[in-house]
């Protein structure tokens, strides 16, 4: 099950990572938890994992429609990597 930014009647919520939501981090920073992340300038959206190999955030790629060189990576979608089933 994932934690989500926003919460609806059909998402799982949690008021325990409420506050990592407000978070921003910047390209090279260590990803804290695996999920999805949004740029707050640009709104690009990367998927990323935190892991023991290249578990950094990402520079945005060179694009004309977009102009963001100096991405803020917010959490979007938080993934539960450790789930029991």
């Amino acid at each position: 099950m994932s934690l989500v930014e926003r919460k609806s009647l059909n998402e799982f919520s949690t008021n325990t990572n409420d506050g990592f939501f407000s978070k921003t981090f910047s390209a090279g920073d260590k990803v804290p938890h695996s999920g999805i992340y949004r740029c707050t300038q640009c709104k690009r959206e990367v998927a990323v994992n935190d892991h023991d190999k290249d578990n950094k955030f990402p520079p945005h790629y060179q694009d004309s429609k977009f102009n963001c060189t100096s991405p803020k990576w917010k959490p979007y979608v938080i993934a539960d990597t450790q789930a029991k089933f």
